[in-house]
């Protein structure tokens, strides 16, 4: 990785670490009749970074921060983790946003 990608990196991670409380509360509320502990680990991980990139970072537009998203949840999560991920991010961009 470049040195500009490791520093948006650690700026997105420590953004997430920083907003975690209020990152969860915007995602558990989208959540119908389930709890976000029984998310699976990755899905919670990829809906957080998504959320602090789509609200705290200016410089990406929200829908390139979803689109990443889905994408991500495609690649490292389970058949239906994407659709569920477009959902929550969706949602949480039409309230926010």
């Amino acid at each position: 990785l470049s040195e500009e990608q490791t520093m948006y990196a650690s700026k997105l991670f420590q953004l997430t670490l920083k907003h975690d409380e209020e990152i969860d509360d915007m995602i558990k509320s989208k959540l119908v009749n389930w709890e976000i502990k029984r998310l699976a680990r990755m899905d919670k991980m990829i809906l957080r970074m998504s959320i602090a990139e789509m609200i705290y970072m200016d410089s990406v537009p929200p829908k390139v921060s979803i689109s990443e998203g889905v994408e991500i949840a495609k690649e490292y999560s389970t058949l239906d983790s994407s659709s569920f991920v477009n959902g929550i991010l969706d949602a949480i961009y039409n309230e926010k946003c």
